[in-house]
């Protein structure tokens, strides 16, 4: 997979953060390793100058390798590792590594030809290529595709980065084993399948969420309230109430789903999937859980499916050998919709709330729905279990859902939550620190907040001289 490239130059910069992995030699005169310095480099991925990155000037005059490393070469064996920021440097022999360390996974393994293929050949077929369509988009032969798939054709980083970009699916996808984790696919019931969209949404954010862990941006939330698992619905509500004690003991309507989460928790990201992006999944990944919403259902449902990927979250211990293989209709499913059910509509205040409104049924519903900010239909459900309603109200509020008009009457609005793109704010916020501690450049910085700020907004960054970056070089042995 490696790329070697002679050049002399600078470190890489921002614009390399999506590249593939590339590796540099070090100059081999015996001259040069005799200055005992830090070997200048530039970004050979691109050849473009390194803008404002703070690697912008040679670095060599600055840091001077130990006496007893000044032959580069010295031992086809010998390695050392240097960290730089969002680098990592591996000195294999005579040949400098540079590795963007988001491309590599913790506990991770590298993938060897044929896997890289079968991945390519996964890739194409849920893209509904056939080998030739992918080798016209690539500007390579059938046959050439074909032995790639096959794993006895080696493919070179800038061919690489072509199929990736030709089959939608981000480098470090082909090149390494995604995190090991516990999924819970919720989909349409209508599509009678699970969701690509949401599949891939669901690997990338666990990938990124893992990198800035590895990287010490990201740190588990102090609260993480784990239950054991409900054994009936009953049982369910009875979880959905202590969880409601520990985040709103005041009975009040759970408002700011996404904040709510996290101090549960789970890490909620709301991404704009399409149609065929399902409803939700939820994904363990160390201390951490995430919930990945479809941000293109009903707001109503988007707040639904994070209270039923927080029910997985709440009992995942003695779950998680079923979540693999959840589906809508199992039991487990529907004692978790039932937790989120009175997570969201709680017996006691939505009775209590219903006794003190005025009007027709469907009057003191649409207020119900604004202030509860949940779908009709689940709304119309909990009202019927509830027995507020009656059969024959119940089937007539499902018929007439509220619209604009009915809102501009009651002098209502219903506010929407978890609006693509939404992340999580500490996430943000701990995105953004990384930033500007220049463990993270521009461009990654942007990826890593799914395009919720654009490159202008980011927060400017204060020149610091070279010498501040000294303790980012561990010392070689």
């Amino acid at each position: 997979m490696d790329q070697i490239l002679d050049a002399p130059g600078r470190l890489p910069h921002d614009t390399a953060d999506r590249r593939p992995r590339v590796t540099y030699r070090m100059a081999a005169s015996r001259k040069e390793s005799d200055r005992r310095r830090l070997p200048t480099l530039v970004c050979c991925g691109c050849g473009l100058p390194t803008g404002q990155s703070p690697w912008s000037r040679p670095i060599g005059r600055q840091r001077h390798w130990p006496r007893r490393d000044r032959h580069a070469g010295a031992g086809r064996d010998a390695r050392r590792v240097l960290e730089v920021g969002s680098y990592r440097a591996e000195i294999r022999g005579a040949v400098l590594a540079i590795v963007l360390k988001s491309h590599i996974m913790p506990g991770g393994q590298q993938f060897d030809q044929q896997q890289l293929g079968q991945r390519v050949a996964d890739a194409r077929i849920e893209a509904e290529l056939t080998q030739a369509e992918l080798a016209a988009t690539i500007d390579l032969d059938r046959t050439a595709v074909a032995k790639i798939e096959a794993g006895t054709r080696r493919v070179s980083a800038v061919e690489l980065a072509r199929i990736a970009a030709a089959l939608g699916r981000p480098l470090d996808w082909f090149l390494v084993e995604g995190p090991q984790a516990v999924v819970s696919r919720r989909t349409d019931a209508a599509a009678g399948q699970l969701s690509v969209p949401l599949d891939r949404a669901v690997e990338k954010v666990a990938s990124d969420v893992e990198f800035l862990v590895e990287q010490g941006i990201l740190s588990p939330a102090a609260t993480d309230l784990r239950l054991r698992p409900a054994q009936d619905l009953a049982d369910a509500e009875r979880a959905a109430a202590r969880v409601r004690a520990a985040v709103r003991p005041d009975g009040e309507p759970l408002l700011g789903l996404g904040e709510v989460a996290e101090q549960l928790g789970v890490l909620c990201f709301a991404l704009a999937l399409g149609d065929r992006g399902g409803d939700g999944a939820y994904v363990s990944i160390g201390d951490f859980g995430i919930a990945v919403i479809n941000g293109n259902t009903d707001a109503g449902r988007r707040r639904f499916t994070l209270a039923h990927e927080i029910g997985h979250h709440i009992f995942a211990d003695e779950y998680s050998t079923d979540l693999s293989v959840a589906d809508v209709g199992s039991e487990t499913e529907r004692r978790i919709n039932g937790f989120a059910v009175h997570l969201l509509l709680p017996r006691g205040s939505l009775a209590q709330r219903w006794r003190t409104l005025t009007g027709e049924p469907r009057e003191k519903a649409v207020r119900l729905g604004v202030e509860y900010r949940v779908s009709w239909s689940a709304l119309c459900s909990q009202l019927k279990n509830l027995e507020l309603v009656n059969e024959g109200e119940h089937r007539a509020l499902l018929a007439h859902p509220p619209t604009r008009a009915d809102y501009l009457e009651l002098g209502m609005g219903f506010v929407e939550e978890l609006h693509p793109p939404f992340v999580p704010p500490s996430y943000a916020r701990a995105v953004l620190g990384g930033y500007r501690s220049g463990k993270l450049g521009a461009n990654r910085t942007i990826d890593l907040l799914w395009g919720s700020i654009a490159k202008e907004d980011l927060p400017e960054l204060a020149a610091l001289p070279i010498e501040a970056y000294q303790r980012e070089f561990d010392p070689l042995p």
